[in-house]
């Protein structure tokens, strides 16, 4: 599923619904008990039942491996015709895009900064951003969440408006497609820890927000 995809999903039937096929054997209708395809059954039920309101499905695959083979076949059958009929579903290893960020940086087997970089598409780049900006560049991690960002995606170069039309010049003289974006990329905090004890909280003035430390 792509995000175009969910967006026009969620235009055309004014819903946010998704719709979790968490299906538990012991909590089925009776009457799907003694079906030969339990599971499956009853997911289709529930998808047909759902399908003109729902923009996507959640599959949490642990209900279906406590069934063993039988559980993974109903999973395959549940995803077989959800591919078909319903193609917007989410379920573990088939990397939706998410806003689940959080990220702890090491040293020496010791925790020395949590951070985490929001922003759709960005979120990657910007975690890449934020890091080589410490690491590579020395930068505390206000200034490092304070840089200009860029992002390059569907064959264009987006720079925030802070990026100089000097180096925008240069970049279309390198032979990119470049533009500035109308709204920034992304946003973050961090908080590191220094070898003294001392916590250096940072917090992206770029959306609301805050690092707390104690």
């Amino acid at each position: 599923m792509t995000t175009q995809s969910l967006t026009e999903q969620i235009r055309d039937k004014a819903s946010f619904l998704c719709v979790g096929l968490d299906s538990d054997l012991a909590k089925l209708p009776p009457l799907l008990r003694n079906h030969p395809e339990a599971q499956f059954a009853f997911n289709k039920a529930i998808i047909e039942a759902t399908h003109d309101l729902a923009v996507a499905y959640k599959i949490n695959t642990a209900f279906y491996e406590s069934d063993g083979s039988k559980g993974y076949q109903a999973l395959e059958k549940t995803i077989a015709y959800l591919d078909e009929n319903h193609p917007n579903f989410y379920m573990p290893l088939k990397k939706p895009m998410h806003t689940i960020i959080p990220a702890l940086l090491m040293k020496n087997n010791r925790p020395i900064m949590p951070f985490g970089v929001m922003g759709a598409h960005y979120q990657p780049v910007g975690q890449v951003h934020f890091l080589t900006n410490v690491l590579d560049y020395g930068m505390d991690v206000q200034m490092a969440l304070d840089h200009s960002r860029t992002f390059y995606f569907d064959n264009n170069l987006a720079l925030e408006k802070t990026i100089s039309l000097e180096n925008f010049d240069k970049l279309e003289k390198l032979g990119h497609k470049v533009t500035y974006c109308d709204l920034p990329h992304g946003g973050g905090q961090a908080i590191f820890l220094k070898d003294n004890g001392v916590l250096v909280g940072g917090s992206d003035p770029r959306k609301d927000g805050l690092a707390l430390g104690f």
